[in-house]
């Protein structure tokens, strides 16, 4: 419905130039060459905003102003010079084939310029697509950077605690190894302190405790009764 609007508007919008066209070129008396020329730059910028059914309109009264206006015999439509009506045809249908030409010519830039925006647009997306695919790529890559720095310092703690760990089993070994034969001392020194108490506390009369009590210089009789056994 607004294409028709919009075509009626324009038909309208070149009858009132053609009109004026006419008014003007009747008062100054121009020949017919310098009112087709006139016309036909109607025509050509009707074609220029695409309005190639107000362009086809203003040929065509242009041609019946001219014939009627402009070219022996005036306010007549017939034509007495063969050459008048030769130079209507030609206007007729350069006119015509302006129109068309420069109707083809917006119709292609409106559709160039449609593409050109769908290009765009198209650019802008993956463009965005492309950004927000680096920006995930980035956040990814940080991550994998954080995971393997904290990967890193797991096996350094790990690496730590082996260490101690082993010192540990050599600490252990080392003092096992020296408090066995300290342990061998103690139970020694404990066992000759309990065998020195009993043999102090043993009666005097016992043959047995004189011969333990013996001092070490003594030279021992065989023939002593403390060297055999009572019964």
């Amino acid at each position: 419905m607004d294409s028709y609007w919009r075509s009626g508007l324009q038909c309208l919008l070149g009858g009132v130039g053609v009109a004026l066209v006419t008014l003007v070129g009747f008062r100054l008396q121009i020949d017919l060459a310098i009112a087709s020329l006139l016309y036909l730059t109607i025509v050509v910028l009707l074609s220029f905003v695409d309005a190639l059914v107000a362009s086809v309109f203003v040929a065509i009264i242009s041609v019946l102003c001219l014939d009627y206006f402009f070219a022996p015999p005036i306010f007549s439509l017939q034509l007495s010079n063969p050459i008048d009506a030769v130079a209507l045809v030609v206007f007729m249908g350069t006119a015509l084939l302006m129109s068309r030409v420069m109707s083809q010519r917006k119709r292609a830039e409106e559709a160039l310029q449609k593409v050109l925006g769908e290009l765009e647009s198209k650019v802008q997306q993956r463009t965005a697509e492309l950004a927000k695919a680096n920006d995930e790529l980035r956040a990814e890559n940080g991550e994998r950077q954080r995971a393997e720095e904290a990967l890193q310092k797991a096996q350094a703690e790990l690496t730590h605690v082996s260490r101690l760990m082993t010192f540990g089993e050599l600490t252990a070994s080392i003092s096992h190894e020296v408090n066995q034969p300290i342990a061998a001392v103690v139970t020694n020194g404990l066992f000759a302190s309990d065998c020195s108490h009993w043999n102090s506390r043993a009666p005097t009369n016992d043959p047995r405790a004189h011969c333990q009590r013996r001092p070490s210089g003594e030279r021992s009789d065989p023939a002593n009764s403390c060297t055999r056994q009572t019964d």
